[in-house]
């Protein structure tokens, strides 16, 4: 190649615009969605659950395992028994008789802790994921499986709620195109559209939300986005709490446009 063509493409480098992308993190919503979460903590004995199951409201999904509730029960059993087996035989003893009843209402209180270890479905739907197995641990209120309701099927289509540094304020707005890009047996791409732009930078402060929108530099402070799907026919494969990378075509600017605002910033600085 001669020493012109060289100038000339280097020339034409500096000039041609090229796409501009910035990159964040993305979680696809579904509206209609329902969380199964653990109302107790404890170890998980058995799970009659998978994605793809369709499932009754009040059915039962999920049973824990406490041991130390469970002993508890049969205590406070034990304590009602011998209770009310003396004030049977003392009818008329007041103390026996305020035995029984604070007996009684332990018991209770404990048989609403153990109910609380068969975690039901919270509506009639299908199983979209699953979040925990058996064998495994949760805690109190922690999300163990989602289920697409089936009262709401007109409001199921997926939308994504997306961050990125908060150096990204002002640049993403409405209509911006953002690509969403899943790892899940090889490669996915879904196209969404920039609906509502958060005013200012925030602070994720929910740890699960921190733990999906997490921006790729670490940062506390992010800006969030909500994007709708442009292809309806994908909604079929994106389900609730699907992560990924997301990416913004934000601006085309050439390299010299690039370089001459770098040095703009380094002379403010």
């Amino acid at each position: 190649m001669s020493l012109g063509l060289l100038v000339l493409s280097g020339a034409l480098a500096l000039v041609i615009p090229s796409p501009e992308r910035v990159s964040g993190r993305g979680v696809v919503r579904v509206p209609g969605t329902v969380y199964l979460r653990s109302e107790a903590a404890g170890g998980i004995a058995a799970m009659a659950i998978a994605p793809g199951d369709t499932v009754a409201a009040g059915q039962a999904l999920v049973r824990l395992d406490d041991p130390e509730t469970e002993g508890e029960l049969r205590r406070a059993r034990r304590r009602y028994d011998e209770a009310l087996t003396a004030m049977l035989r003392s009818p008329l003893n007041e103390a026996l008789r305020s035995e029984v009843g604070d007996a009684r209402v332990a018991l209770a209180d404990l048989r609403d802790r153990q109910a609380a270890l068969t975690l039901r479905s919270p509506a009639a739907g299908k199983v979209v994921s699953v979040r925990a197995r058996e064998g495994g641990i949760v805690a109190a209120s922690d999300i163990v499986a989602t289920i697409a309701a089936t009262e709401s099927p007109g409001a199921s289509r997926p939308y994504l709620v997306a961050s990125f540094p908060d150096a990204t304020l002002g640049v993403i707005g409405e209509g911006t195109k953002l690509e969403l890009v899943v790892e899940r047996a090889g490669e996915h791409r879904h196209i969404f559209v920039v609906r509502s732009v958060s005013r200012e930078a925030i602070s994720i402060a929910d740890p699960l939300q921190r733990h999906e929108l997490a921006s790729p530099e670490g940062s506390d402070s992010v800006l969030v986005v909500e994007a709708e799907l442009v292809d309806e026919a994908e909604s079929s494969v994106l389900f609730e709490g699907m992560v990924g990378e997301v990416r913004a075509l934000v601006r085309e600017r050439s390299l010299l446009e690039r370089i001459t605002e770098a040095m703009g910033w380094r002379t403010r600085a």
